[in-house]
This record gives structure tokens, sequence and C-alpha cells, in this order.
């Protein structure tokens, strides 16, 4: 899932590590062609995190459902696909479960906010 937060943190540590082993022509470090490296980096970063939010927010509310109990189980999809039938069947009954309840939830939810505007 997303780790924009891991994202940046490994390019903030990786700054340093350009900056001493990107060297100039006279032998001194050269910080512009580093700070370039990093930007670039930096923007690829942003990118990425960009096309991750884009992802999750165009999900429907039971696909975050299943992506959150699937990264809460530390399964991918590739993992569902490798289980056997009746394993597989038990991991959608059960994200099936949660899906439910959480329609459930949000119909009381909205009818209780209903009953209270009248």
């Amino acid at each position: 899932m997303l780790n924009v937060t891991g994202a940046s943190l490994s390019l903030s540590s990786s700054v340093s590590g350009q900056a001493n082993s990107t060297k100039s022509k006279t032998g001194g470090y050269d910080f512009a062609a580093a700070l370039a490296e990093t930007s670039a980096k930096e923007e690829a970063a942003h990118q990425a995190a960009k096309a991750d939010f884009l992802a999750y927010a165009r999900m429907t509310p039971a696909q975050r459902i299943r992506a959150a109990y699937l990264s809460r189980h530390k399964l991918t999809e590739e993992d569902l696909a490798r289980m056997t039938p009746a394993e597989r069947k038990q991991i959608e009954d059960e994200i099936k479960q949660e899906i439910e309840k959480e329609l459930k939830h949000h119909t009381e939810e909205k009818v209780l906010k209903s009953i209270k505007m009248i």
C-alpha cells in the first residue's frame, strides 16, 4: 500500500550519501549535481505517491475494505491466487462479512442522522 513516510525518509537520508559520492572535476563535491539528482528522485517519489493516492481515491468502499483486510493480514492478491480454493473461499467470506458489516453500520448511521433531522 502507500508508504509515503518511508519514501520521504529514504530520500532525505540519501542526500548526504549523494553529496559524498558526487565529485566535480576539481576533486571537490559537486553539490549542484547532487541536488539535481536528489530533486529528480524526490519528484519521482512524489509522482509515485500521487499515483498511489489517486488509485486509492478511485476505489469503491468495498475495494478499500478489501485492500485494508489484505494489508492487515499481510496478504496480496497474488497470495490469494496461489491459495487452495478452500483457503481462498475462507478469506473471501471474511472480506464479504467485513463489507456487509461496514455497509450495515453506515446505513444505520444515515438512518439515525435522517431521523434527527426530522
